[in-house]
């Protein structure tokens, strides 16, 4: 039995054993919960905690803490990890691995899988690697790229053979018979799927987003708002609700009040993918 699925969660769902080359069973969550609601929140999200899950115990030998998962739609981004992000009420913290449905239409599933290994592969570098200097958020070093060779993803800048292995802009390909490649290619096999994926909301008859906004307009009319990266201090201006980021610390960028801005100040935040 697969070490890195606990007994309490295989008493929930129903599982479906399978098996590697090298022998080693997996147990694979069906979508079918007993006793338990299986709204679309549940179903979706229960998904990817079954891929972490997998993917915590065959490839990270178990070694990875709890995390939450989320969904955020984070500009330029197939996804983001960040350290220590929810507290719970006793203290306790966790990080967090965000996922862009954004993308996820157009994306196939293994595609939406490497990302999360991606980013998984970020909170291993955090919590067994070699601590980043200060200033260097958001940086793939040597040791996080060595790490994504050893899984099955190969770090390149341009998502092709032949780019550069580390930097502050980077994706992957994946390797082809790779550990990812082969431990995907069994998962998909038993059935793995994601329940549900995001419409494209410029298709006629598709919903547009209703907006609760976050403050109310500001009293002097202007529509800018001032946002700062937790991580580094950066600055942007733009509008209410701007999904601003920080691809330097990939870390979502919060409005932090009214401070006025000029036309040129109103920044864009550069493309940075993590695929």
């Amino acid at each position: 039995m697969a070490s890195d699925i606990s007994a309490s969660r295989k008493s929930q769902n129903q599982f479906e054993a399978g098996t590697i080359d090298s022998g080693r069973e997996i147990w694979i969550a069906q979508s079918k919960s007993e006793g338990r609601l299986m709204t679309p929140t549940v179903q979706l999200y229960d998904e990817f905690q079954e891929a972490y899950s997998i993917f915590n115990g065959r490839l990270f030998c178990g070694t990875l803490p709890e995390c939450v998962i989320t969904l955020q739609r984070a500009a330029g981004s197939y996804g983001y990890f960040c350290r220590q992000r929810f507290v719970s009420q006793d203290g306790q913290q966790k990080d967090e691995i965000a996922l862009n449905p954004s993308h996820f239409a157009e994306r196939t599933v293994i595609g939406v899988l490497s990302t999360l290994v991606h980013e998984m592969a970020h909170q291993a570098q955090f919590h067994f690697g070699k601590k980043e200097r200060p200033g260097r958020a958001g940086y793939h070093c040597r040791a996080w790229a060595r790490r994504m060779v050893e899984i099955g993803l190969q770090p390149s800048d341009t998502g092709s053979p032949g780019g550069k292995q580390t930097g502050y802009r980077m994706t992957h390909y994946i390797i082809s018979g790779g550990r990812f490649d082969v431990l995907t290619a069994m998962m998909i096999r038993d059935g793995f799927q994601f329940s549900w994926t995001e419409t494209d909301s410029k298709q006629p008859g598709n919903g547009t987003p209703v907006l609760s906004p976050l403050v109310p307009p500001r009293s002097d009319g202007s529509n800018r708002w001032k946002y700062v990266c937790p991580g580094c201090g950066l600055n942007l201006w733009g509008k209410p609700n701007a999904p601003a980021a920080c691809w330097n610390c990939k870390l979502p960028m919060p409005r932090s009040g009214s401070v006025k801005g000029n036309a040129d100040g109103i920044g864009q935040v550069s493309n940075h993918v993590d695929s």
